[in-house]
Parts: C-alpha cells; sequence; structure tokens
C-alpha cells in the first residue's frame, strides 16, 4: 500500500507505506512495484541524481538495476542483510534466493534507501466453468463503462407555465442535482433553440432544450485506497496524472476497488476546494487499463462541466505514441470508421461498413520512425471513442504491437530465424501490455481560459522496447 504526495519543493516527495511514512530528497528514478495481481506500478520521480535505481519484483526475488554500476544490498525489518553484493561494476541485481512476503529495505550506492514490499501471493486455485466466463466478462468490461456525458433533448410542452431552467430541468431530469445543473448552465452546455442560456432563463412553451451533462451518477460507492499515483500538475481545479499501465481508471465488473478514483479519493482525503467542500475527483475521459499516459481529472463540478464540453466538441489535444506491426508506404494518414462491438469477439470494438451502425471516429497518424518489421507512429484523436487507436490501427492492418485483444501478440511480420522469433517473444515479455501511450494531452484551463500543453516521456517498459527495434534495424543480420 503506497501512498504519494508532492511538498511545495518540487525535489521533496513524501512516500506513505502501510502507516509509516519517510521523506527522501532524490533527484530521478521510479519505485517500482508488482502487486499480487501481476501487474507492475511505476511511480516515477523526475529530477536527476547520480545514482538513482530502479526495484522490481520477479515472482519472489528482486531485480535491482541503477544507472550507474553500483554494489548493491537488502535487508529485512530486523536488519538482517538478505542480499549483497559488492562488486562495483555491476549496474543489474538479483536476489539469489526467495524471499518471503514482507517489508525489505534496499540500498544501492549512495543513493537514498528504499522500501519495497513483496505481497503475499494470492491462493493458486484450479479455474472452474465460471472462473473462465468472470474473466470474458471482465476482458468485456472496459467496453461496458458508461459514457462519460449524457446529452438530452427537451421539446418543453405547449401548456408548459414559465419556469427557470435549472428548477424545469431538476424535476425532468431523475437523479441531477440542482448545482451540476447549473454548472452545466455556467459551462455552457444548457441550451434553448441553439443558444446557450444561463440557469435563470425562464422556460416558454415548445422551447427546445439541450443540455449536455458530464459523468452520470455511479451506480456503486467509492471508498478511498492508497494507490501509486504520478501526480503531473495540480491547481485548485483540475488535476493531472501520469497513468502507470495496468491500473483501471473506473470501477466496473471484476475491478470494484484498486482504481484510479479510489486512489485519488484517498490522495483528496482531508483537501477542501475555494467554496470550504471537501474535494473530490470528477471524470471527464479515460484510458484503456494497459495504456499509460495522461489523465485529466477536473476537481468540481464547474471544472468538468467546461472541460466536458471540451471533449464533446473535440477541441482538446490528444496524441499517442504507438509501436505498430508492418511498414507504411505513406509517411502519414487518416482512419475514418465508425466503431461498434465486434460480431465476432465481444470483447473488442471493429470498424462497420454500415454508416447508420456504430460511432464515428477518426484518427490521425503519421510515421515517427521505421523499424523495418514495426514502426513507431504518432496517433492524433479527433474522437474519443472505446478502444479507438487499437481498432483503427487493426483495421488498417497494422495492430499494436503485443496487443492481445486485436491480435498483436504473435510474429505478424519478420523471418523464419529462430533467434529473430527468440527475439520478438523477449520484446513481449519485456513489454506485457499494447505498445500505446498518452503523450501529449492539451486543454483551455476550465477557470482562466489560458491553453496548458502536457508532455510525458515514452515509459520504461516501451522505451526498452523502442530501443530493441533500433538495434535490431540498424544491424538485423545479427539477430537472424
Amino acid at each position: 500500500n503506497l501512498g504519494f504526495a508532492r511538498n511545495n519543493n518540487a525535489s521533496q516527495h513524501i512516500f506513505y507505506l502501510t502507516g509509516s511514512e519517510w521523506q527522501t530528497s532524490i533527484l530521478r528514478g521510479a519505485l517500482m512495484l508488482r502487486p499480487a495481481f501481476g501487474h507492475r506500478a511505476t511511480l516515477s520521480i523526475d529530477t536527476p541524481h547520480a545514482d538513482s535505481f530502479t526495484v522490481a519484483l520477479q515472482g519472489d526475488r528482486l531485480v535491482i538495476h541503477s544507472d550507474t554500476p553500483a554494489p548493491a544490498s537488502v535487508y529485512n525489518l530486523k536488519g538482517q542483510k538478505v542480499y549483497e553484493n559488492r562488486t562495483q561494476g555491476a549496474a543489474t541485481h538479483c536476489t539469489t534466493q526467495p524471499l518471503p512476503a514482507g517489508l525489505y529495505l534496499v540500498r544501492v550506492g549512495n543513493a537514498p534507501a528504499r522500501k519495497i514490499i513483496i505481497p503475499s501471493p494470492p491462493p493458486l486455485t484450479a479455474m472452474t466453468p465460471s472462473d473462465i466466463d468472470n474473466t470474458l466478462i471482465q476482458d468485456e468490461a472496459e467496453l461496458n463503462e458508461p459514457e462519460l456525458f449524457e446529452h438530452h433533448r427537451i421539446e418543453v410542452d405547449k401548456g408548459q407555465a414559465m419556469l427557470r431552467i435549472d428548477k424545469y430541468l431538476q424535476m425532468r431530469l431523475e437523479g441531477i442535482s440542482r448545482t451540476k445543473i447549473q454548472a452545466a448552465a455556467k459551462a455552457g452546455c444548457i441550451m434553448v433553440n441553439d443558444r446557450p442560456v444561463k440557469s435563470n432563463y425562464k422556460i416558454k412553451p415548445c422551447d427546445t432544450i439541450s443540455i449536455l451533462l458530464p459523468e452520470p451518477p455511479l451506480e456503486t460507492e467509492l471508498l478511498p485506497e492508497p494507490v501509486p499515483l504520478h501526480i503531473t500538475y495540480e491547481d485548485d481545479d483540475v488535476l493531472i496524472v501520469d497513468k502507470q499501465p495496468g491500473l483501471v481508471v473506473h470501477p466496473g465488473y471484476g475491478n470494484f476497488t484498486g482504481t484510479l478514483l479510489n486512489g485519488l479519493l484517498y490522495y483528496f482525503q482531508g483537501k477542501t476546494g475555494r467554496d470550504g467542500q471537501p474535494v473530490v475527483p470528477y471524470l471527464v475521459h479515460r484510458i484503456d487499463k494497459d495504456t499509460s499516459g495522461l489523465l485529466l481529472i477536473a476537481k468540481n463540478e464547474e471544472a468538468q462541466a467546461v472541460l466536458a464540453k471540451q471533449f464533446f466538441n473535440h477541441t482538446t489535444e490528444r496524441k499517442y505514441t504507438a509501436l505498430v506491426w508492418g511498414n507504411f508506404d505513406e509517411d502519414n494518414g487518416t482512419v475514418i470508421g465508425n466503431l461498434e462491438r465486434s460480431p465476432q469477439d465481444r470483447r473488442i470494438m471493429h470498424v462497420t461498413d454500415d454508416p447508420e451502425r456504430g460511432k464515428y471516429a477518426v484518427t490521425h497518424w503519421h510515421v515517427v520512425e521505421r523499424f523495418g518489421y514495426v514502426t513507431q507512429v504518432e496517433c492524433i484523436l479527433e474522437t474519443g471513442r472505446t478502444h479507438q487507436i487499437r481498432a483503427h490501427m487493426c483495421h488498417i492492418g497494422h495492430p499494436l504491437f503485443n496487443d492481445a485483444a486485436y491480435g498483436g501478440d504473435r510474429i505478424l511480420k519478420g523471418t523464419t530465424f529462430s533467434r529473430y522469433k527468440q527475439f520478438v517473444e523477449n520484446n513481449f515479455r519485456l513489454l506485457p501490455r499494447q505498445a500505446l501511450h498518452a503523450f501529449v494531452l492539451g486543454f483551455d484551463h476550465p477557470t482562466t481560459g489560458q491553453h496548458l500543453h502536457f508532455e510525458s516521456p515514452i515509459p520504461d517498459d516501451m522505451a526498452a522496447v523502442l530501443d530493441r527495434w533500433r538495434a535490431y534495424a540498424a544491424n538485423s543480420s545479427a539477430i537472424e
């Protein structure tokens, strides 16, 4: 259980672990944890340090990697040394004996020590038919998430008496608070006869009302939980998280706890906004569980309404970097195709030829770097549909590298040499997810109107695979 907070001094970071807390001033590195469910979470710190290092779990062993060669040692809670390698020239260390579940202290060179937990493994049980069905449903959960926007169109009755529009809509829309309606009006999300109105507008018979409401009410109660968060930016109205792969954004079937929203509720505990009310997170968009990158969160209803309008009108800036199978004849292009659930596989989306079906979707792409059998591309979203980039790239014959749902987890291009096969499989192990990262996010600030632009570096797992393909492309004969 790891929490994270940043002090006003950018070089100071506080980590909270199982009720204790410690503070360290480190200048670069990442703390990497692999919970019992098998996904690695990474918390990165971006400022430089001469001897920074990372720690990861592989089964019941610790793997330690430092930026510069240095000796390493590991201690248990009793202060007993359970691992030591005094070799000055070693940059990577791996504990030689299995370590039992518990808390350990890791020291490498003169870098600040780090604490890491080895969790207790979940019990191994045979899968029943019911378990298999549940696994399928969990895969589908991402596709079943509710839309983040509710769009209502209402025709006012001929006999309707004049009434403030916020009161009228509160009566017409079940479960929607007047505060949320007023926030929508302030953001310009309520239109009457195609013109924006304020919350005190008095409706007239035969008016046509159009209202956009962000994030329908949750059907389940969310509880605060300590979840590792890498916060890129925060002010009174918005917060930007650089989401690690494996982290579910929103609770759904099979993922009721441990989500980004649970972690944000934990992070916001005890904090109040300008109105003195407790701060709570409001979603305005999502990214897939195994996609990494930037995610924007609103901290009050007014900010959420303004941002929701920007996402609904597709005026935000969103760019992704991806590694896909195959080479391209052109340097850039656009994929336009309505997306709907695939009739052959309910867990994925596909492009339908019927213009009356599915949801309109547009993805622009251009080549960043060619590696022969795979290509790094940049994708710009004009719309934001579930699995949009993954489905569109698959549709044009370029599935994302190691995207199991869309067929990218097998060798689709290349030679028959056994060394090439081993090379690709090693890359799959280095990057156990689809090669997709949301690296650019831009939007107009909901209060100041200033355009904000943020970029996120490519995460370590994806960067390592790109480096390996780059080396392969430079000297493919050495591998083949």
